[in-house]
């Protein structure tokens, strides 16, 4: 609970934070708890069992499609083993990008002082692991840093 609560400190004093896959939730001993998960912080809500596809189609459905997270993006591969979540998002949030009929990335921008961005997938990359996602999942990562840090706005 102490991590959750810190968080949603964070975040209401304008702080950014990126979650991934695996945080949301309610599950035990897997996820922030406290203030995090009691009071709506993160963007994707659902608990319900990790998914893992093989032979998945490298396309991903970007529902806003100018969204800065998908700022040199030309492709995300999530390789032969994908780990994803079935989501469901918090009333208040946006989704950002579907996987596979599930939102994969989505944010919270209006309900608290800082920015949230939840990714739903696995960040492990084929670097650690060749059956992982191959490409693009940097940029997605890395350009969801920026965005919740507000620094985009300076590029």
């Amino acid at each position: 609970e102490e991590l959750g609560n810190r968080l949603a400190n964070y975040v209401d004093a304008g702080g950014g934070v990126v979650s991934a896959l695996f945080t949301f939730g309610t599950y035990p001993n897997g996820f922030a708890g406290g203030r995090w998960v009691s009071e709506g912080y993160s963007p994707i809500t659902s608990n319900r069992d990790t998914r893992v596809a093989s032979s998945v189609d490298p396309l991903l459905e970007r529902v806003i499609d100018d969204h800065f997270v998908f700022k040199g993006l030309r492709e995300f591969n999530g390789g032969t083993m994908f780990f994803f979540r079935n989501t469901s998002t918090d009333p208040e949030s946006t989704v950002v990008a579907n996987w596979m009929g599930s939102p994969l990335i989505a944010s919270m921008m209006d309900k608290f002082k800082g920015r949230v961005m939840a990714l739903s997938f696995w960040p492990v990359s084929s670097v650690a692991n060749p059956n992982h996602w191959s490409m693009g999942g940097d940029i997605l990562i890395t350009n969801s840093l920026i965005y919740v840090s507000r620094c985009f706005q300076q590029l």
